[in-house]
Formats: structure tokens, sequence, C-alpha cells
């Protein structure tokens, strides 16, 4: 136990206005996600992975993700399903980017370094989340800082009180206290490591400025540069990403593991197998700082993670023909019948959309509905189409997309024709 962080106090009754009040002043974005009934995940999978803890609706979180007060409203009014709110994304309030460190265990030794001012709450396995604002967009990271610490930034989620947790008990928090803005000490937490000297002691050279010269992502004037860096990189597209490899530009060493996860991904989705990924991840290896650091184990492992992710999941057009693969190789085929019938109603929903006029303009989230629905009144068992390849699809037929204040709308919707 660290200064009586190991012992569970009591904690105040969960106020949902409270907490709505808090979501909306900190300009946050919540997501409903799985919840916990009768010790298993509301998804009802009995190997769930992540039970009560990924996300509700069949959509890809990032775009459910609201900062909406009506629909704020109504999903605080249910109590069945947990809560997430994304972070990395930057505040319209103060123009800062929230990320949050989570403690896995519950007397952990970094404890002793985090501020209890900053708002934070216990979680449902018994560790600890502390939220802070940034003017840098912190990457997503797991144990890198220390093991069973991981943080929560860009293109991430923490589960937010009153979630239940698997375990029994449930996230509970004051949501009177301010989210506090991360000082030097926290920032050298997540961005920065400590060099080693020859006996093993951290050794920190203090300067006349009173800072201290660190040995991470190369040779670097400034924390600045770094963040900008770490920002730069986390922030590009994966073809940006291949084209500075090409220009003969290192991946810094703060996000490696994320950016060779991305870069094998993108191999994957172009029908890579083990032994190509393997290929392409020693490749990946040669561009990144430290390189040499890099195990041929950890390239395995990664390797075997990504090679479990279908293959040809970047193109529109063979959505069906992938969905047939993955359910052939789940032993459960879709019979050659089925799968002409599930092309054709496929192509009839595309046919029946029409143009309508931008002030008329439908959500994608709407449109996918609007097709899994006409598809399936007819067939119980159908493809899905992930947003992005959604867009790519209408992109192809000349539908345009635009935006609102409200978000992305599309200038189509579905026709006076039926699906059939």
């Amino acid at each position: 136990m660290i200064n009586g962080w190991g012992k569970v106090g009591p904690m105040p009754t969960i106020d949902r206005t409270a907490a709505k009040d808090f979501i909306i002043s900190n300009d946050l974005y919540l997501l409903p996600l799985q919840s916990i009934k009768g010790g298993i995940c509301t998804c009802r999978k009995q190997d769930c992975c992540s039970p009560g803890k990924h996300p509700l609706l069949p959509y890809s979180w990032k775009r459910i993700a609201t900062n909406d007060e009506t629909r704020i409203n109504g999903w605080l009014a249910k109590n069945d399903i947990n809560y997430g709110i994304a972070t990395g994304r930057k505040s319209k309030t103060n123009g800062l980017y929230l990320f949050v460190i989570d403690v896995d265990r519950p007397d952990h030794e970094i404890l002793t370094k985090l501020p209890k001012t900053t708002f934070h709450y216990r979680t449902g396995s018994g560790g600890w989340h502390f939220w802070f604002w940034s003017q840098y967009a912190v990457p997503n990271s797991a144990s890198k800082i220390a093991p069973q610490v991981d943080i929560r930034g860009v293109g991430g989620y923490v589960v937010i009180p009153p979630s239940r947790h698997i375990s029994g008990s449930s996230y509970v928090a004051d949501f009177k206290a301010d989210i506090q803005i991360a000082d030097n000490s926290i920032l050298d937490i997540i961005f920065f490591k400590a060099k080693k000297d020859t006996s093993g002691k951290i050794s920190r050279k203090e300067q006349n400025n009173n800072s201290v010269q660190w040995d991470v992502l190369g040779k670097i004037d400034s924390k600045e540069e770094i963040f900008d860096q770490i920002q730069s990189w986390s922030r590009a597209n994966v073809s940006e990403i291949r084209t500075w490899l090409l220009e003969g530009k290192k991946i810094p060493a703060g996000i490696r593991n994320v950016l060779l996860h991305r870069l094998l991904s993108s191999d994957r989705a172009k029908g890579f197998d083990k032994e190509q990924l393997l290929i392409s991840a020693r490749e990946y290896r040669n561009s990144c700082e430290k390189g040499k650091s890099v195990s041929n184990r950890e390239l395995v492992t990664l390797v075997n993670q990504v090679a479990k992710y279908p293959t040809y999941n970047s193109s529109y057009e063979k959505v069906n023909e992938h969905y047939f693969e993955v359910m052939k190789r789940a032993g459960k085929p879709i019979d050659i019948a089925e799968q002409e019938t599930i092309k054709t109603l496929d192509s009839q929903f595309f046919t029946s959309l029409a143009m309508t006029e931008k002030s008329k303009g439908i959500p994608i989230t709407i449109l996918i509905a609007d097709r899994d629905r006409l598809v399936g009144n007819i067939i119980t068992r159908f493809s899905k189409y992930p947003q992005a390849l959604f867009a790519a699809k209408l992109k192809s037929l000349g539908f345009e997309r635009y935006r609102t204040a409200k978000g992305n709308y599309w200038n189509c919707c579905v026709g006076q024709a039926e699906v059939s």
C-alpha cells in the first residue's frame, strides 16, 4: 500500500445530472458501451474479451461519440448500459487535449507522482483513472511508461462512472473535481524515459535552467520538438507515413509499436499472409529509431496479432467476398444461392439511392442502417459495411459528402425503388 492508495474508502453516489454537467462543461464526447448483466457482458458472448467495455452500437464508436446534450441526456437516462469518454480530442471549451493515465494496480508506485487534486476515480477492477488536459495530443500506449500503467489519448476512450465492471463492482466518482492541466512533471512521465548510467541508477543531469537531459526519440533539442514530432506521426495517415519512410525519415521510438501495427495492418488489408507480414515487419524495423532494440520476438507477436485480421478489408468492392471467406473459416459457410442473393440485394440497395439536396442530407450511420434493414428483411445473414468502405462506395456512385456544424452528411437517401 502506498500512502493509503490501496484502501478503498467510501465513495459518493453517482449523480447523473452532475455527470452530464461535467461532460457538457468540459466539451467531452460520450459513447454508450455494453454493460454487465448476470455476470457476463450484455453482448451475450461467453468468450467476450472486453466485457462491459466495448461499444454498444455496431458502428464506428469514434463517430458515435458525441457532445450533443440531447443524446447525452438520453444515454445517461439508461440504467442498462455502460459509458465511455473519448480521449485525445481537442476541447472547444479550452482548446486542450484530454488524456487519461490508467493505473491497473491499486497500490502502484506511480500513484505517489500523480496529483489527487485532478479529476480521478477508482475503477471497477480496483485501479485508478487520472484525467489531465494537455496542449499536446498525447498518443495511446500500454505499459510503456511503467508496467500496468496505460495511457489513453488520441483515438482512445475510457470507461466512466456509473458503469458496471465484470467483477461486480461499479465505477464511482465525484464529478465536482476539475481536470487539471498536466504540468511538466506529468508530461515527463508520459513522454520521457530517463537515461540509465552504467551502475543501473537513474541519472538525471540538472542543467543551469533546471531542465533534465533525456535520452529519448533521438537527439532533439527541446521537449516541444519531441511533442511536435509525436503529434505529426500519430496524426499522419498510412500513405503519409510510407512517404516519409521512403524519404529516409525514422519512426520515433515513442510511438514505434503503434505505427508498426498500423503499417502491418495496412499490409494485411492488401492480402499479406504471415510470411509476407514478417518480411515487411523486418523492413519497418530498419526504419525505426533504435530499431536494433526491437527483437524478433516482438515482431512475431505483432505479426500474429495482425494476421488475425481479415484480408482485403480495405476495398468496398470485396465486402461480400470477405464476408463469405470469414464465414467459411468460422465453419458457417454461405451456400452459393445465398451468396448470389446477398450480392443481388446489395446491388439493389445501392441502385435505389437517390440524389437529394444538401439541406436534406443523411448521416452515413442512417444510410448504413437503412441498407442493413432493407437487406435484412429478405435474408438473415449478410455482410456489413465498415463506415470507411461504405463512404468509398458512395463516392464511387457519385454522391458527395458535406460538413455542417452537427457533423458530416451525404447528399443521398433511399429512393423510391424498393429492395426485394
